[in-house]
């Protein structure tokens, strides 16, 4: 797995993101973040992901760069309503 983006500290969701690839796949992670502002690395998964719902995993870099973005910039309302069957915090 190679890391695309710097791992980003999003403080309005608790959480940080990274965006890998692997295998041809662009995958944006969230790892949680205790109060100090600290994750731990083995914590990262995708976003989505349970039955009725998807993955934050795509076949284009722009597309998961855009999500990667858009996290950092978004409210959690915009967010929801732009990625309403991925965007699950």
């Amino acid at each position: 797995m190679e890391e695309i983006a710097d791992e980003a500290l999003v403080e309005k969701f608790g959480i940080a993101i990274r965006l890998v690839e692997d295998s041809g796949t662009y995958i944006v992670q969230q790892a949680p973040v205790d109060q100090e502002g600290k994750y731990n690395e083995n914590e990262f998964r995708v976003f989505g992901g349970p039955v009725g719902y998807v993955s934050s995993e795509f076949d284009d870099e722009d597309d998961a760069q855009k999500f990667f973005n858009d996290i950092q910039i978004l409210s959690n309302d915009q967010l929801s309503e732009r990625y309403p069957k991925m965007w699950i915090i």
